[in-house]
């Protein structure tokens, strides 16, 4: 007796012989499919309203990562100096010390100036052959490409020293470390009560 191939509709409903085998594996086809989405959209929630991935650090742009999980090489922390008083001092410098090295920045010194190729603290300025040192920034900017906790020194001339310890940020949502915002700003040390 010779069977015809199932109706519209009927995959999945066991018919017998050959037929009946490919309906059960189209089932378990199906219900792969299904689970897979389901997992994939899963993955997806899970990142929605992490702030990572974008410029700006809002969620949902980014790197190219499921909701706006990073998956470009970043930095481990951002650093945004400014001065309280106006412009960032001339001689503005900056030493960061991290596990596996230690690294300086002077604002009036090309020579310690780098960039990714030859360096892990990378500061916003022209590079330049011909560049001269700024004479008038009112931010500096530097990307600290280091990992785990990293000591950062800020210092200048006239100015009160800040010395903090920054530790990197883990996302729990995309199991990545972000890039941590850290503003500082350079202030004039308080005169002594008993001066004039």
């Amino acid at each position: 007796m010779r069977r015809s191939p199932p109706a519209p509709g009927a995959v999945g409903r066991f018919t017998g012989g050959a037929a009946g085998a490919y309906d059960a594996h189209a089932v378990r086809a199906l219900a792969y499919a299904a689970s897979t989405v389901a997992l994939c959209a899963l993955i997806a929630a899970a990142c929605q309203g992490d702030p990572v991935g974008s410029a700006g650090g809002a969620a949902g742009g980014g790197q190219g990562g499921a909701g706006g999980c990073p998956t470009a090489p970043h930095a481990a922390f951002e650093l945004t100096i400014t001065a309280a008083d106006g412009t960032v001092p001339a001689d503005t410098a900056i030493e960061v010390a991290w596990s596996v090295g230690k690294q300086g920045f002077e604002l009036d010194d090309r020579s310690t100036w780098r960039s990714l190729v030859d360096g892990n603290v990378v500061c916003d300025v022209d590079t330049s052959v011909d560049a001269a040192p700024p004479k008038a920034l009112a931010t500096l900017v530097c990307q600290l490409w280091t990992t785990g906790p990293t000591r950062v020194t800020v210092t200048a001339k006239g100015y009160a020293p800040i010395e903090q310890t920054l530790a990197p940020k883990r996302s729990d949502r995309c199991d990545v470390v972000l890039t941590g915002q850290v503003a500082l700003v350079l202030r004039r040390p308080a005169p002594d009560a008993g001066s004039e």
